[in-house]
């Protein structure tokens, strides 16, 4: 995720201030101080400031009344009459808000006295994963192992250096390296597909162009042999000044867009940093959330661009425990902030509260916030917490809801999973798809969202009148999900398993490819058979749907000694995880 921009020309700004602004102490201070001390009588002490051994020493030196005067001439010339340097345009200032996240960038003792801040650098954190040609992980690649490009215009590659390459093992939840320093980053990666196979986290620290608004593309290379590099080669900034034209024509389609991003996905990537925290109002039949945009990602709104005007728009969309949303809240933040808030919110973020009634006992909901000038958004999703049971059996609370989608005579495609997450599911990442006729590489793609179901049972059936599948796509063709999981196998032995589909899928138990049924065709079956020992696996099924209008994908397995069942993850719980919620 995106958190910030860098602007060099608004770094080379401050420091030519920094520097003025000590060039104006010293001249100023001192001329000043030369020529009003009747004791030295038109001789003092001038200030040399030299470093030696990282210790500042001060010399004094004899001057007379006549370098004391051009030292104050300098710097009035420097600085102007009035002792101001130029202005830094305003909606540069808004590079520089991630530093108040820090401790020693900031200093506040009242709301009118200015910040202290200070400039970070930026970085961007690259998820790859590294197999060999038989699709085994590879962990042992250093730094001088690979190479990252920026891919200019013109497919002009622009090499980077690599400042940490580490590597991450989901299992173990360790790295080689201990984590980055600089609190702001852009990262983009899996979301499933990292989560069950040893991955790196590449960070390199781009040029200017490579934090414009819009998209940018990279390339990472290795320069072993026989080893295949999956990475998403694409990562996006958003925009810090609103566009020429606004984002949407008419107020209608920028309210129909913005449900759209909170009970289905956003079509633009996300680059406001948001988080999400539950009060306790006392309510029985209502929530309230306090909505924060973090002070680091201000940059992308349009806070800082006029005076104190804040103009968001808040999305919230509620879901049940099958995935289906329920009920879509509009809500609106316009309005001018004052002084003290504005920095309040400059060091803290700007909160906004929205409530949330707990009719039809919603379990998930995703909460989108965008920027009516720059377009820009943010979303993040949260589990609401479960209704305490006194309360429950009381009867306060109402139950049912209503479908909020302008299509309640359209049904949900067969359940794929559900946008909840869950522990012990397969996950998978979801992407909308151009039209193929074979399964894609998905990590060249970028996913729309994630899906977690502890099994596949989606039975051939007709898709016609459809609203895609609920929190995720409002698709019900060309649209592909890539699952990922692990299990626990108790009973060595050789397992049979049984795959349906329509379209193309594959199989995958522990990186070797099992059972191919890729391409458009209508439902098909196929087997195949693996030995497995005792101990931890993993399981890969991608999936993609192709034309209108039929679906199917469902996964069967036989033990050994055992009838053919689906395969259900909860039936293949790790003794450590047995018992656990969620498994």
């Amino acid at each position: 995720m995106l958190s910030f921009t860098h602007d060099p020309d608004y770094d080379a700004a401050v420091t030519k201030r920094i520097v003025r602004g000590a060039v104006k102490m010293v001249a100023v201070g001192a001329g000043t101080f030369f020529l009003f001390d009747n004791r030295l009588r038109g001789s003092a002490a001038g200030i040399g400031l030299h470093m030696r051994k990282r210790r500042i020493l001060v010399a004094w030196r004899r001057c007379d009344a006549y370098r004391a005067f051009w030292l104050l001439l300098v710097g009035i010339l420097t600085f102007g009459p009035n002792g101001q340097s130029a202005q830094i345009p305003a909606q540069k200032i808004v590079y520089l808000a991630d530093a108040w996240r820090t401790q020693d960038a900031v200093q506040q003792s009242s709301a009118s006295k200015p910040f202290t801040v200070s400039v970070t650098a930026r970085e961007v954190l690259v998820e790859v994963v590294a197999t060999d040609r038989h699709g085994h992980p590879i962990t042992d690649l250093k730094a001088d192992d690979l190479e990252v490009f920026h891919v200019a215009s013109h497919a002009q590659k622009v090499p980077e250096r690599i400042l940490e390459l580490r590597v991450t093992d989901p299992v173990s939840r360790e790295t080689t390296h201990a984590a980055s320093s600089i609190p702001d980053w852009v990262t983009f990666g899996r979301t499933c597909a990292v989560q069950l196979a040893p991955y790196y986290v590449l960070s390199y620290r781009p040029g200017a162009e490579g934090w414009a608004s819009g998209y940018h593309e990279i390339l990472v290379t290795t320069k072993r042999d026989n080893i295949k590099l999956f990475y998403r080669h694409r990562y996006y900034v958003g925009q810090t000044i609103a566009p020429a034209k606004p984002p949407f024509k008419t107020e209608k389609q920028a309210q129909a867009s913005l449900q759209k991003s909170a009970c289905y996905h956003s079509a633009l990537p996300s680059s406001i940093n948001i988080a999400v925290r539950l009060l306790k109002n006392g309510i029985i039949d209502s929530l309230n959330y306090i909505v924060l945009v973090q002070p680091d990602s201000l940059a992308f709104t349009s806070l800082l661009d006029g005076p104190r005007h804040v103009e968001l728009d808040y999305g919230v969309c509620t879901f049940d425990s099958a995935g289906n949303s329920q009920v879509y809240i509009h809500a609106v933040a316009d309005r001018v902030l004052p002084t003290e808030e504005y920095a309040q919110s400059l060091a803290h973020g700007f909160g906004n509260t929205v409530e949330l009634s707990r009719k039809g006992n919603p379990v998930f909901a995703r909460f989108v916030v965008r920027d009516r000038h720059t377009g820009n958004v943010g979303s993040v999703g949260v589990v609401i917490p479960p209704i305490p049971d006194d309360l429950a059996k009381s009867g306060s609370v109402a139950t049912g809801g209503r479908s909020t989608d302008g299509a309640s005579w359209k049904t949900p495609v067969s359940s794929f999973g559900s946008p909840i997450p869950r522990l012990g599911t397969l996950c998978g990442d979801v992407y909308e798809l151009s039209e193929v006729s074979k399964l894609p590489d998905f990590w060249n793609l970028e996913p729309v969202g994630a899906l977690y179901a502890y099994d596949l049972v989606i039975p051939p059936q007709l898709i016609i009148n459809t609203i895609g599948i609920p929190g995720v796509t409002d698709r019900n063709s060309w649209f592909g999900i890539d699952y990922y999981g692990e299990f626990w196998i108790r009973e060595p032995g050789y397992y049979e398993f049984q795959l349906i589909s329509d379209d193309g899928a594959k199989l995958y138990i522990d990186g070797e490819m099992v059972i191919d049924l890729d391409g458009v065709h209508p439902p098909r079956r196929e087997g195949g058979r693996v030995q497995l020992n005792i101990g931890r696996h993993t399981i890969h099924v991608p999936y993609f749907q192709g034309p209108p209008h039929s679906v199917a994908l469902m996964l069967f397995v036989k033990p050994p000694h055992a009838e053919a069942k689906p395969f259900d993850l909860r039936d293949f719980v790790s003794p450590a995880d047995a018992g656990k919620t969620g498994f």
